[in-house]
Formats: structure tokens, sequence, C-alpha cells
């Protein structure tokens, strides 16, 4: 996928898949996201995945942003999305002004261990989320190695 816009995975508008489980994948030298969940812009709690669980995958030389997110709105009928990513190594992705790494915007559950990022988005934020008091955010053991901070309503 060496033009930009292309994803390896993605949901489009209108898309809804109960689980998507991603699990031993290498994704590698892209020019567009990794995983694109965020098709559904209008901001009326729609979302494109209820359940998304990446498992040890490995990231390297992503242009895009490697996991890609997004639920807007505030349309409490909604229950998810509840994004799981645990032992994912992501190494110079996103290394563009302001580049991110792992966008989720509007996950009520959110779970990142045991991933490493390597010399990835170096002059933006390694995780970006713009999270409200009610989600439940878990970041624990994690590698950080030359790569940008976190970015969120609370302290990690």
């Amino acid at each position: 996928f060496g033009e930009g816009g292309f994803h390896p995975i993605k949901g489009t508008k209108g898309t809804f898949a109960e689980t998507v489980t991603i699990r031993s994948c290498r994704f590698e030298e892209l020019s567009g996201d990794g995983v694109h969940f965020a098709a559904e812009l209008d901001d009326k709690g729609r979302y494109n995945a209820d359940d998304v669980i990446i498992e040890n995958c490995t990231f390297n030389r992503i242009l895009g942003l490697p996991i890609n997110i997004y639920r807007g709105g505030s349309d409490e009928s909604t229950a998810g999305p509840y994004v799981y990513v645990t032992d994912c190594t992501f190494t110079d992705c996103c290394n563009k002004i302001k580049g991110t790494v792992m966008r989720v915007i509007g996950a009520q559950i959110l779970q990142i261990t045991g991933c490493e990022f390597i010399d990835s988005a170096k002059g933006g934020y390694t995780i970006r989320l713009d999270d409200a008091p009610w989600e439940k955010i878990t970041i624990k053991d994690n590698k950080f190695v030359n790569s940008g901070k976190i970015r969120s309503n609370r302290n990690f």
C-alpha cells in the first residue's frame, strides 16, 4: 500500500463489526494507516467496530497512524467501542510533525499494555486520546524509546 489513503484494515462509513481481532500480524512500510476504524465522523455516537482486539502485532515504518479508532458524539445509547492493544511493537512510525502512533478517540474501554514504542512519533504523540472522565482507560507496562508523549485529559 504505497499510496496515501490505503489502509490494510479499514472500516468504511456504515460499517459495524461486533468483534475485530488482529493477532500476530506484521504491518510494514505503509503510507496510510495500518488499522483504520475512523470513518464515522458525523459525531452521532457511531463507530466501526464494537470490540477491537490487537495482539502481538508489529508496525514498522508506517507513515500514517498505525492505529486510528474514532467514536465521536455523546449518544449514550451506544456503549462502545472497547479497544485492547496488547504486546505490540511500533518502530519508526508516524514521525511527521505532530505525528501520532495510536489515536483512540471516544473508546469507552481502552487497554494498552505490554507495547513497545521505538523511534516513533518523535515530533508528536505516541498515544493520543481525547477521553472523557467516565471512560475506563488503562495504559501500563509499556516501553517508550525515543518516542513522543501521551496526550490525554488525565495523567499516565
